[in-house]
């Protein structure tokens, strides 16, 4: 059952996967909440291009079904932790459900303290959106995001699911691209695991609530009701307003 309620600025928390997104300068339309200060880091005219021109790659690479060159362009630190088989199972998850990629029309890149974001606008069978490519400040790809066409309640669900089903790499996915330089699926495993080995076997989702963000605070938030062998536990998914997770917490 889904519920839906007023804000969530009173429940006492502890981080349990993520936490919250750094406060950076994205696009107006993908601005999450609350508002955030524009924090430029420098970057040359050729160092934006080659970023450009391997996501460009990436994404080539991925529409021809060539997932271990896409895997080879990623940042070792992902790639160890990311199989062929995955990064299939993901790329065809989205083709199945927006339809294969026709053109990628422009891109630009976005500078910010730790990472630097490549947004490709991009047309697909079914549809148009945008692909982020997340570069740490090595200049290495550390997440890809594609258009979010699930619900927020239903991208909390496939969170829960990829956690019990130990597939990290695709619970990952959801988070926002400034997240994914810091947060890592051997992180997630890590911490899922803890909270297991204190509360028993993960079972079941007992209950969704949806709180609708304030004026306030403006984040939406799905608040699951896990059942462990142990414990209930209630896990808030915060989102922004392009649908991407910015934290995951533990009601105390």
């Amino acid at each position: 059952m889904i519920r839906y309620s007023l804000p969530y600025n009173n429940l006492l928390c502890t981080m349990l996967l993520v936490f919250t997104v750094p406060t950076v300068a994205l696009p107006t339309h993908a601005q999450t909440s609350p508002s955030m200060t524009t924090v430029q880091v420098p970057l040359t005219d050729a160092q934006a291009k080659i970023m450009q021109e391997r996501s460009k790659t990436l994404i080539d690479f991925l529409s021809r079904g060539e997932y271990g060159q896409a895997r080879a362009l990623l940042a070792p630190t992902l790639a160890d932790q990311l199989t062929t088989e995955q990064i299939q199972e993901i790329w065809e998850n989205l083709m199945n459900k927006i339809g294969k990629i026709k053109q990628q029309t422009k891109s630009r890149v976005i500078d910010t303290v730790n990472s630097d974001l490549v947004v490709i606008d991009t047309v697909f069978e079914k549809g148009q959106g945008e692909i982020i490519v997340t570069f740490n400040d090595e200049q290495q790809i550390v997440g890809v995001d594609f258009p979010k066409l699930e619900s927020i309640t239903e991208i909390s669900d496939l969170v829960v699911q990829s956690l019990a089903e130990r597939n990290f790499p695709r619970a990952r996915g959801y988070l926002h691209p400034l997240l994914k330089t810091e947060i890592f699926p051997q992180q997630i495993q890590q911490r899922w695991d803890s909270l297991q080995q204190a509360n028993g076997q993960f079972k079941r989702v007992v209950d969704t609530e949806v709180r609708a963000g304030s004026s306030v605070d403006e984040s939406d938030v799905v608040i699951l009701t896990l059942e462990f062998a142990k414990a209930t536990k209630e896990m808030l998914v915060i989102f922004d307003d392009q649908r991407r997770i910015v934290g995951i917490n533990l009601v105390e």
